[in-house]
């Protein structure tokens, strides 16, 4: 989502709300937990953890969905055989 964002760079305004919550949201659950994931208190740009897990977050749930096409995939063609 971040490099389509970044490719739309013209008619990013459209899209920026969807952007900022793909990091946020994930975060804020987090520091609602406790953990210190923005670089000061309250509102703010993420610290080292924080993207850290939302990178882990959001390459887990690529992970997922290819792991998931993946078997989509292989079951088709294991019963053409």
């Amino acid at each position: 989502m971040h490099f389509v964002g970044y490719l739309l760079a013209p008619g990013i305004e459209l899209i920026a709300p969807a952007i900022a919550a793909s990091i946020y949201l994930p975060l804020s659950a987090l520091s609602t937990l406790g953990m210190p994931v923005f670089a000061n208190s309250g509102w703010g740009s993420p610290s080292t953890l924080g993207w850290l897990l939302a990178t882990l977050l959001w390459a887990g749930v690529w992970w997922a969905i290819a792991c998931g096409a993946a078997a989509l995939f292989r079951s088709k063609s294991s019963d053409n055989s």
